[in-house]
């Protein structure tokens, strides 16, 4: 009979596993398909962030109620049903057009028609994919842990061991989904790839992060034997690989050289976040009662949720503002070098993708039109187009470089500012006892 129980666990931990894979890969194809669909769509990276920051947030307000729900339904119905929701949101962004005109229509009746088609469309099906992914965690902890009863979030808040926590992750899960959402579109916008071609750079990093995941459980294990409680050894632990994303600041300036440097670079950052992460979560145990650990993690996951919209959106808008700055300075080249009549010609175009979505050239990039529309660009002086984007190319790809840093230089501090407030908020190990 042990024996038989052992392998029934071990194949519900195999099948869990197999579920937060797919959980995982679910969310991870939008940032794989972003360069295709922003040129199909015309998606500024305004646009982009948008469309993540719905999941996101989504995924942080559900994360506060998802193992409540889970708890009313019990674990294997409400894995069930957290399955199928998160199925028919990924299979409804094959729907994101008609989805997208539905829902403008309806918008349009209360006068609000600003809205792209495709992008409302998109946030929509990432709303509900974001719902029921955030069933994924509570239901697989559920079903491979004792329940544990929850206790009132308000009174939850009036320990700084909470605030500590959910500050830490506020600051550091926002670099994990920055890296998870923008990472494609930093290799297209910076060495022109797309793609396949950035699947193997992407499947070696995140292969990277499993060595952070296994390691990050094990490098306390040093303090403690030194004599370390288990809180403040967990504390020296974090600041150690709260230095390690410091390697992220040299991703730009090496990456002239190869691709495969700020890859490398970002992969280490990446493995150092889930050696945070994994000693994150453990702070919360060495301090509250079990009775209370499942609602400080949900309340911490809705921090770093969060910190992941921020994140997304300061990324959108420093990326498009560069974007935009570049596109200017191509502007005032191209005059200079004979092409003021057709610049004019074509920034007073009316121009829109195949969807109706507007394309304004201010802030897209030639490189980044759709076909249609920059064959319609073509039409008007085929010439003068290639000799524009040419001009054009270098300017941008220059201020963007710098966009990229400055979001790199935040996701590098990003643990070294979290470590320092979590130990204001908590100096020294002490246990909760009066919950």
């Amino acid at each position: 009979m042990p024996q038989t129980i052992g392998k029934y666990r071990w194949t519900i931990c195999a099948l869990l596993f197999f579920a937060t894979t797919v959980n995982y890969l679910d969310r991870q194809v939008l940032s794989l398909l972003q360069t295709d669909l922003a040129e199909r769509f015309g998606w500024t990276n305004t646009n982009y962030a948008d469309i993540t920051a719905i999941f996101q947030f989504g995924y942080a307000i559900s994360m506060l109620f998802a193992g409540r729900i889970i708890d009313r339904l019990n674990t294997k119905r409400g894995y069930a049903w957290a399955i199928v929701i998160w199925s028919i949101g990924a299979i409804i962004h094959a729907l994101a057009i008609p989805i997208g005109e539905a829902v403008s229509a309806v918008l349009g009746f209360f006068g609000i028609t600003a809205l792209s088609v495709s992008v409302v469309g998109f946030m929509v099906s990432r709303a509900v994919l974001a719902f029921g992914e955030s069933g994924n965690f509570p239901a697989a902890i559920k079903a491979t842990a004792e329940y544990f009863p929850k206790v009132p979030w308000v009174r939850l808040l009036g320990y700084k061991q909470t605030w500590s926590f959910a500050f830490g992750k506020f600051m550091t899960d926002g670099v994990w989904w920055f890296f998870l959402f923008w990472l494609p579109a930093y290799l297209k916008a910076q060495y022109g790839m797309s793609k396949t071609e950035v699947a193997i750079p992407i499947a070696v990093l995140y292969s990277m992060t499993m060595i952070g995941s296994v390691g990050g459980g094990w490098f306390p294990v040093y303090y403690f034997r030194k004599g370390y409680s288990p809180y403040d050894g967990r504390m020296k632990a974090m600041l150690m690989i709260a230095l390690i994303p410091l390697v992220v600041l040299l991703a730009q300036p090496l990456g002239g050289y190869s691709y495969w440097i700020p890859v490398s670079l970002i992969g280490i950052g990446a493995s150092a976040h889930q050696a945070w992460s994994a000693n994150i979560f453990t702070t919360v145990s060495d301090m509250f009662p079990k009775k209370a650990i499942a609602s400080v993690v949900g309340i911490g996951g809705m921090a770093g949720g969060i910190g992941g919209v921020i994140m997304s959106k300061l990324g959108g808008w420093l990326f498009d503002s560069y974007k935009a700055a570049g596109i200017a300075e191509s502007w005032i080249v191209a005059k200079a070098n004979g092409l003021g009549d057709y610049l004019s010609t074509i920034r007073g175009m009316k121009l829109a993708t195949k969807y109706g979505d507007a394309v304004n050239l201010d802030k897209i990039d030639l490189a980044g039109l759709s076909k249609e529309v920059a064959e319609q660009l073509k039409n008007m002086d085929a010439a003068a187009f290639d000799k524009l984007k040419e001009i054009q190319a270098p300017l941008v790809h220059s201020q963007m470089s710098i966009s990229y840093t400055i979001m790199f230089a935040i996701c590098a501090l990003a643990y070294l500012v979290a470590w320092s407030v979590m130990k204001r908020l908590v100096p020294k190990y002490k246990v909760i006892t009066d919950l």
